[in-house]
């Protein structure tokens, strides 16, 4: 071999990693199969823990939901009935029976006549039986006409 191989392989030594044996670290430590099974097993108790957890949860909504369900089937069924009741309120025909039977008002079409305080009780004006009987008749008209007018005085508003 000749100088220039020899320190050509002397430099290559120098820069050349070590392939010297290190000391081994510390052995790394198992654990004991036990162990692993009791974790594993734990991990395992807790997610089936929380499954049960999450359907009773579920089942309590649910019969809430239902019950809700059934509160609101009841409030649609009595705003059913108000309106129910509304229209029947509205309608013509109860507002007419009420105008009746709590105001005593009448149809325009029936005229009824109530005298308070009639001047001569005991005099009646009794109708006609013949066309000869006119002044009979023009008195009657005449009685007629004076309470129309002293009753339309008492219901028309005085004048101040």
């Amino acid at each position: 071999m000749s100088l220039a191989h020899a320190k050509v392989e002397v430099i290559q030594a120098q820069n050349a990693p070590e392939t010297r044996k290190r000391p081994n670290p510390t052995p790394r430590r198992r654990l004991d199969p036990s162990v692993t099974i009791f974790l594993v097993a734990l991990v395992i108790l807790g997610a089936a823990m929380g499954h049960v957890a999450q359907r009773a949860r579920i089942t309590a909504l649910t019969y809430e939901l239902h019950l809700e369900n059934l509160r609101l089937a009841e409030a649609k069924r009595v705003n059913n009935h108000l309106l129910v009741e509304v229209e029947r309120a509205r309608s013509l025909k109860r507002v007419e029976e009420q105008a009746r039977n709590r105001l005593g008002m009448v149809d325009p079409a029936q005229t009824t006549w109530l005298v308070l305080n009639p001047a001569n009780p005991q005099t009646t004006a009794e109708p006609a039986a013949t066309g000869t009987e006119r002044p009979g008749l023009f008195a009657a008209f005449s009685l007629w006409f004076e309470r129309v007018r002293s009753e339309m005085r008492a219901a028309l508003p005085r004048a101040r």
